[in-house]
């Protein structure tokens, strides 16, 4: 069983698992639109096939993950933040990039500079032009799923305050005064394709991250300090430093008086 299957039937068991009406067609719509297949994106995270499922998940987990970090710093919004809607809102943001990228071979320089053919993605956005997350909300619609104004919120935001009109700024900022639920997705969001979707090594955990830092910081202000601790103090020469001033007072004295001086 390979990483997609895998991801496939996590991702349908958290949306099941809600037993929201319709939940199932919308599993079968988005088999057809070949939404398990499609990139996340043409040439930045998840760029390959089975990537935008990766990347539902990776949203799904760092909103679960920050969902139980603000309870604890704001018990009063739990009931605002009720796992099913997450569930909803994290993996079915981006199902507006279903039958949105196109597989094509384009040339590209490889690592000694000569051009080779690769594999690559394009956006094709000429099929139901409507935008990005509004695109989203209305194929869940149109799929039978019945979302509540704080999930529709949340999907149609997810993206942040990035170039928006003048009333889509005032729908935005009235939509995060309502509910936390639109700024919690775009936070995991942000979350999911800058850090986790990361290219790189996979990072050591957060703990021993810090822990780590920690260590080293203090070695090396130990280190200074110990240096600092043993090096003699030098001393200023005032009574040198008051001649040289008088030196100078006089020098200029004398110019003053006589401009030939040198």
């Amino acid at each position: 069983m390979d990483n997609t299957q895998q991801n496939k039937e996590r991702f349908s068991k958290i949306l099941l698992d809600t037993q929201r009406e319709n939940i199932d067609y919308l599993l079968q719509d988005l088999e057809e639109d070949g939404f398990f297949e499609a990139p996340a994106s043409a040439q930045g995270h998840g760029a390959y096939p089975g990537g935008l499922l990766e990347h539902s998940l990776n949203v799904y987990d760092a909103a679960m993950a920050t969902r139980q970090s603000m309870i604890e710093l704001r018990p009063d919004i739990e009931d605002q933040l009720q796992p099913e809607s997450i569930a909803l809102a994290a993996l079915l943001h981006d199902v507006c990039k279903t039958d949105f990228y196109k597989r094509i071979k384009r040339k590209k320089r490889n690592e000694i500079g000569i051009f080779e053919e690769v594999e690559t993605y394009e956006i094709h956005d000429e099929n139901f032009p409507i935008g990005h997350g509004e695109k989203s909300v209305i194929m869940l619609l149109r799929s039978g799923i019945d979302l509540s104004e704080d999930e529709m919120c949340a999907i149609r935001w997810h993206m942040g305050p990035w170039n928006l009109l003048r009333d889509d700024e005032k729908f935005y900022r009235q939509a995060h005064r309502n509910t936390p639920l639109p700024g919690l997705i775009h936070v995991a969001d942000t979350l999911a394709s800058a850090i986790i979707e990361r290219p790189g090594k996979k990072s050591k955990p957060a703990k021993a991250c810090i822990t780590n830092t920690y260590q080293k910081s203090s070695k090396i202000i130990a280190k200074k300090f110990s240096k600092n601790l043993h090096r003699p103090k030098k001393r200023r020469n005032f009574a040198a430093q008051k001649g040289k001033r008088g030196a100078i007072a006089q020098l200029v004295e004398q110019r003053t008086e006589n401009p030939c001086v040198p």
